[in-house]
């Protein structure tokens, strides 16, 4: 449904973003994520047209987005991070004008203003003036209007930047509800927004690709075969230290203790009977997990993390 190929912009002699390269099939949500000035924004608005790539190609649905093909640009919804919203104007009236820039016939504007309605619940506030609405649903028209001609794709560029958790959970089911559907692109910096919406991240660092996972595949154990253990009494780790498979051992504060294991299977197996057998009275026993925010982390402080190809992506 989207493919960003080379995708290079330059602000006069400002590197923006650099060879951004990745697809989005249909009916997914891929979240870009990464820290202010990741590239994340222009990137967005070379997909939907509004910035013209130093280099590179964007197409949707096969069709290259550019000033002069109409259809690339039909298939695109845009939320900006500030939404481009009349506050004089009633909800109703403000959708109407936004079918009328789109170029929707008469005869249907008035089913896909329903639509766009009913989509993002705006029902009890189609008659009230958009200025006197929370920001929650002033959020909910912006995304109306991305939605009025019935887009392909929506993209939404910090959907959830200023609303207070209320707001936040009813954008999340909006969006998640949205992706059933339609392919959603979306940015934020924000580790717990990609993980509640998101069927697949992308981070972008200093303009670049730098991370891509499928979100199931985000985290997972850890390619040293790390192991954490806990028991109500803590057994000798002279003792733990000789099972088979142990590399070494370490004692948290907690009380748990971490594994370094050769093996991290015959080290499960080991610990399980031993325990059983010696009454040790084991409490808790998992892999070691890369979560989504060590990897961001571990990418923007220059550690390195090898990627993680998404079903059906390229491995970035």
């Amino acid at each position: 449904m989207l493919e960003i190929s080379e995708l290079t912009c330059h602000y006069g002699t400002q590197l923006a973003i650099s060879g951004v390269t990745f697809s989005v099939p249909k009916a997914r949500v891929v979240g870009l994520l990464g820290p202010n000035g990741a590239g994340k924004s222009t990137t967005m608005k070379a997909v939907c047209g509004l910035l013209r790539p130093t280099s590179g190609e964007v197409r949707i649905n096969g069709h290259p987005v550019n000033a002069r093909n109409r259809a690339a640009r039909r298939a695109i919804g845009y939320l900006p991070e500030h939404p481009p919203l009349y506050p004089d104007l009633t909800v109703s009236e403000y959708l109407h004008f936004c079918a009328g820039l789109r170029g929707l016939a008469r005869r249907v504007r008035s089913a896909r203003i329903d639509a766009a309605i009913e989509t993002c619940d705006l029902k009890a506030v189609r008659g009230r003036i958009i200025g006197r609405l929370s920001k929650g649903y002033q959020q909910r028209v912006g995304i109306g209007q991305a939605l009025i001609h019935e887009p392909e794709i929506v993209v939404l560029d910090e959907p959830t930047i200023g609303l207070d958790p209320n707001q936040i959970r009813e954008i999340r089911a909006l969006v998640r509800n949205l992706g059933s559907e339609r392919t959603v692109l979306l940015s934020t910096h924000i580790l717990s927004e990609v993980e509640a919406m998101c069927d697949e991240v992308v981070l972008l660092h200093e303009g670049e690709v730098a991370f891509r996972s499928a979100l199931s595949d985000s985290a997972r154990p850890r390619s040293d075969g790390t192991l954490s253990a806990m028991w109500r009494q803590p057994p000798p780790t002279d003792v733990l230290a000789t099972l088979p498979g142990v590399r070494s051992l370490e004692v948290r504060s907690s009380g748990a203790v971490v594994f370094s294991c050769t093996d991290p299977d015959q080290v499960t197996r080991a610990l399980l009977e031993t325990s059983l057998k010696q009454g040790w009275n084991l409490i808790e026993l998992s892999q070691g997990q890369d979560s989504l925010e060590d990897v961001f982390f571990a990418l923007t402080q220059g550690r390195q993390i090898l990627s993680r190809t998404p079903p059906g992506g390229a491995n970035q």
